[in-house]
């Protein structure tokens, strides 16, 4: 939602004074501010939600929040999960984000909250790697499988992009 701007006027009207540059300036930054697109929530899509070396189960009503915005070459990206089920003994989640925020730029790796009703809660990692639309969600730094159970997932990541 685009911000209501105001206009810097002359100190005396002539058009001469120092605030015409101000009001230039005050006028880019509102350009920017703007530029930031607003949340984009995600439709539900089972097919968003995989796992590598077991299951990953993720219903409608499990996922709370799945949304992005755009901020440039940045994109947020906003994950709560609710009660999830995991089958077997997965080391990999992985979720697909939507083909409008494209690709990563580079790789990376960012913080995220795991909790597991099985286990004790912790914090986990996502990583995608350059050229990807997919997050994918570690337990550790060490890829320990996931334990079999109930999973809730949340965080948000800020993701360079291509």
């Amino acid at each position: 939602m685009p911000i209501t701007r105001t206009i810097m006027v002359d100190d005396d009207g002539s058009g001469l004074t120092g605030t015409i540059i101000n009001n230039a300036w005050k006028q880019e930054l509102y350009n920017q501010i703007d530029a930031i697109g607003p949340w984009v929530d995600v439709a539900f899509s089972a097919g968003n939600f995989t796992a590598t070396g077991g299951t990953w189960t993720v219903t409608g009503a499990q996922q709370v929040a799945f949304a992005y915005r755009l901020d440039g070459k940045l994109a947020h990206v906003s994950l709560n999960l609710q009660g999830t089920t995991i089958g077997g003994t997965p080391n990999v989640l992985t979720v697909t984000c939507p083909a409008a925020i494209g690709a990563w730029r580079n790789q990376g790796i960012q913080p995220i909250a795991l909790y597991m009703s099985a286990a004790a809660g912790q914090v986990g990692v996502a990583a995608w790697s350059a050229g990807a639309t997919v997050l994918s969600i570690y337990r550790d730094l060490a890829a320990t499988p996931f334990p079999a159970g109930a999973l809730h997932l949340g965080g948000t990541l800020a993701l360079p992009l291509a």
